[in-house]
């Protein structure tokens, strides 16, 4: 039986090349679109602030950034660290399963942390990009045959079927991001922790954060902090003469009028039950 195929045709390499800014000279690249190219970038050091279709990123290091041809987007880097990356700009592309000019479906974040896989895309697009700015005979013809390559291996770990006893890409992935964002929440849950912070740490929308961690949890984010809120303050009641007051503002919760209802709401007790129960 014949495998799949990846690439319906074969895409024309329009530009490739290496970014590097230093500390306190951001890149800057404002609102616009590329309606007849794909893009992608690969961030190698540094991280930035990125818009795509209306929705704000945060993008760091082993990330790699997809541009649906005509997405709109705009781009800006912290200045407070260097800022490299690869990038190159794509036209007829034409992969199975995906509209023409897509590398991602449209409901998916176009910031796909890499892992381990980092390191074999970094050199494939590393070959592409010198090839395609190289003085050689054939220098260009050869570039795109790099790329297909590179699209090829880019795809498996994006949207790859696993070999036998692995996990798909995806399950990999939603794995991460549902331990990134409790990660954040166990570090950062006295703070007033939004959805839309967690989602930006993670590197996804809102509405795939939720998706994800819904499903790999049984909670939505914020239902899971203030589970984990009210854990940490039943820790505190339990080896601590603190007042509630003080618990409920060390947990997050400035009103304790509210703190008392959610935690009876979800314990069955009262703060001070709790605490002459377990005491």
């Amino acid at each position: 039986m014949m495998n799949p195929r990846i690439l319906m045709s074969p895409p024309a390499l329009q530009y490739a090349g290496e970014l590097h800014m230093p500390v306190n000279k951001p890149f800057r690249n404002p609102l616009h679109n590329n309606p007849d190219t794909t893009e992608l970038m690969l961030i190698c050091e540094g991280e930035g602030t990125f818009i795509f279709d209306g929705k704000t990123y945060v993008a760091g290091a082993r990330s790699i950034m997809l541009y649906n041809q005509a997405l709109w987007h705009d781009e800006r880097s912290h200045e407070k660290m260097p800022f490299r990356t690869l990038y190159l700009g794509i036209s007829g592309l034409r992969m199975s399963s995906l509209p023409e000019g897509y590398l991602i479906e449209r409901d998916r974040s176009p910031i796909v942390p890499l892992g381990d896989a980092y390191f074999d895309i970094e050199r494939r697009l590393r070959e592409v990009v010198e090839e395609k700015n190289s003085d050689k005979p054939e220098a260009g013809e050869t570039a795109d045959y790099l790329l297909m390559a590179f699209l090829v291996e880019l795809s498996r770990v994006v949207h790859g079927k696993p070999r036998n006893g692995q996990r798909k890409p995806s399950d990999v992935f939603a794995e991460e991001i549902v331990s990134q964002a409790k990660r954040y929440i166990h570090e950062n849950y006295s703070l007033a922790v939004s959805l839309d912070e967690l989602s930006k740490c993670c590197f996804v929308s809102p509405y795939h954060l939720c998706r994800v961690f819904k499903r790999k949890t049984g909670y939505s984010p914020i239902e899971y902090l203030t589970h984990y809120r009210i854990e940490v303050a039943k820790h505190y009641l339990m080896t601590t003469d603190r007042k509630i007051g003080g618990i409920a503002e060390s947990v997050g919760y400035q009103s304790e009028t509210y703190f008392l209802s959610l935690f009876k709401r979800i314990v069955g007790q009262t703060p001070g039950q709790y605490r002459t129960q377990e005491k």
